[in-house]
């Protein structure tokens, strides 16, 4: 093996674990983040990120991500870097099934749904929605849509 090749495989060897430890150590909560803010971004809402750190707070609170196990919570922020990339991993339909659970949740979560799903007007970050908590609380109500 010449000295230029080596030099190149070592290279990117170092370039990919430095990238690797770099989204194993960032935190599950900045791949929400990621998530939720190009979500919206695509909607087009006019949500502000203290409203998405609201959630987020809120659902380390509720425990909402207790459930979620260790390699899941490491496939989420691993597609949620990469997402932007080109390519993809394996996995993609589990994650893009993770991304849609969060997703919805976090639509539940704020007055979108109340606002009768107007994109013009902001969108406020409300509580985390659980219907068990607030069974009468129904977003797809016809008194929001009338």
């Amino acid at each position: 093996m010449k000295r230029r090749k080596f030099i190149g495989i070592v290279s990117v060897g170092t370039a990919t674990v430095i990238a690797g430890s770099y989204i194993s150590f960032s935190g599950f909560d900045t791949a929400i983040k990621k998530i939720l803010t190009n979500y919206t971004k695509m909607l087009k809402l006019n949500i502000s990120d203290k409203e998405i750190s609201s959630f987020i707070i809120g659902a380390n609170k509720a425990k909402l991500w207790e459930s979620y196990s260790f390699l899941k919570k490491e496939l989420i922020k691993w597609h949620a870097n990469i997402e932007n990339i080109g390519f993809s991993l394996p996995s993609i339909d589990q994650y893009k099934w993770y991304k849609q659970e969060i997703e919805r949740q976090f639509l539940f979560s704020t007055s979108f749904f109340y606002n009768g799903m107007d994109t013009t007007k902001p969108v406020y970050y409300l509580r985390i929605y659980n219907p068990y908590n607030t069974p009468c609380c129904n977003p797809f109500s016809n008194t929001y849509y009338s």
